[in-house]
């Protein structure tokens, strides 16, 4: 596994970082396949296959994407701490897996299929209810 390199467009302090890593299987192809969610890179999701740039100092910065998983990624603020265990329960029977960045900060990943109008029925549930809020990562 290597660690692939994002650039972040920071707009007035969000993302809190500049740049991003996400673990990467590299491929017989000489590509990489994402293997964990992005917290705050837009361009890719969990499984898309991308190509990279060697970079002077011997990091691996993305370049483009050479194919699409078929994933979509989001991420969730939660503001009841009450609510997390149940919601992600909920997302993962939905067929969503996730990763955590701190006890209310979530990035989840959707699969392909139709399963994308149901996670987000539920979580515009969630948010009428203050439970939480979201944002689009990488949508398909």
């Amino acid at each position: 596994m290597e660690k692939i390199f994002f650039n972040l467009d920071v707009v007035e302090g969000y993302p809190p970082v500049y740049t991003e890593s996400l673990w990467a299987e590299k491929l017989s192809s000489g590509n990489y396949k994402i293997k964990n969610i992005p917290f705050y890179a837009k361009e890719v999701s969990f499984n898309d296959v991308v190509s990279i740039r060697v970079e002077p100092d011997d990091e691996f910065l993305f370049h483009k994407i050479v194919r699409y998983s078929g994933n979509s990624t989001i991420r969730i603020v939660f503001f009841d701490e009450n609510v997390i265990k149940r919601s992600l329960n909920k997302l993962v029977k939905l067929g969503c897996s996730w990763e955590c960045m701190n006890e209310t900060f979530y990035s989840v990943n959707i699969p392909a299929g139709p399963s994308f109008k149901k996670v987000i029925k539920y979580l515009e549930k969630a948010c009428i209810q203050e439970e939480l809020d979201y944002e689009y990562g990488k949508l398909e």
